[in-house]
């Protein structure tokens, strides 16, 4: 959330460099889709349902243009919680996945929703500097720098393009924290994966130092629930140290390899089995 997909040019270089066909999209209210409309905002029409199928009409033109070739879907933080959204509806058009920072339950979460709504249905494009504070406002308590969002990596340089990135660090508005807390909460419920495939391998990593996963404990809790509802290929990886953004940390390119090995390893067990 609040940043585009261009942040992501390095890791999509380094997959194609490695035999990789990439593509990515910006959701709606992010990066140049927003048009018109104000960034951080997705529209008072089913928002969540057409995030989603903005993803499996990328999925179908993928499919379409390089037929026979494996599908693996890579969502990171909001993303994250949206591709688990979108596997349990198109789960079996995907051949493995991988999760990315995604998030822990956070109850507060739950209590405010209903309040959301509300000021969705009043101005639904205002941005919320309350909301946002009350989101992410204690995520900067664990972290010793003192400048805008150090919680996302500790990778000062990567903060910094950040912070100077007019399309990275905005305030979501009333409609985009509607969207973001029934994301959080469709990726949090006990029972969030049913309509998955049970065989469909997935990878979940994070950093041990990310707020948005509970420092580690979000990742495990998806772990436990999938393992014991059945899923039979399931690995969690965390990364001691890092942040939230593991793909923009100074050690990334072991997370890329990590994610790349993870990949071709647990497709290859699929096609044997």
């Amino acid at each position: 959330m609040a940043e585009h997909i261009d942040r992501y040019a390095d890791f999509a270089q380094w997959l194609t460099a490695n035999g990789w066909v990439v593509a990515g999209d910006n959701h709606l209210g992010h990066g140049h889709t927003g048009g018109k409309t104000p960034l951080g905002y997705f529209g008072t029409r089913a928002p969540v349902d057409h995030l989603i199928d903005d993803e499996f009409i990328l999925t179908k033109y993928l499919r379409q243009n390089y037929p026979g070739l494996p599908h693996v879907i890579i969502g990171h933080s909001m993303g994250s919680m949206m591709t688990q959204v979108f596997l349990t509806r198109y789960g079996h058009w995907i051949d493995a996945a991988v999760l990315i920072g995604t998030s822990a339950y956070h109850p507060i979460l739950t209590l405010v929703r209903p309040i959301v709504s509300i000021l969705n249905s009043v101005a639904p494009k205002r941005p919320n500097h309350f909301l946002d504070n009350l989101a992410f406002g204690g995520y900067a308590k664990r972290f010793p720098e003192d400048f805008p969002f150090q919680w996302l990596s500790a990778n000062a340089d990567n903060v910094h393009r950040y912070n100077a990135d007019p399309l990275s660090g905005f305030t979501f508005t009333n409609n985009g924290f509607k969207v973001l807390f029934q994301l959080t909460h469709l990726a949090t419920r006990r029972h969030w994966f049913d309509g998955i495939p049970l065989e469909l391998p997935m990878l979940i990593t994070s950093g041990e130092h990310d707020p948005v996963g509970g420092f580690g404990q979000g990742p495990k809790r998806l772990l436990r629930h999938l393992t014991h509802a059945g899923y039979t290929d399931v690995t969690l990886k965390t990364w001691p140290q890092m942040r939230h953004e593991i793909l923009n940390e100074r050690d990334h390119e072991q997370v890329y390899a990590l994610i790349l090995n993870w990949i071709e390893t647990h497709l290859s067990d699929a096609e044997r089995k």
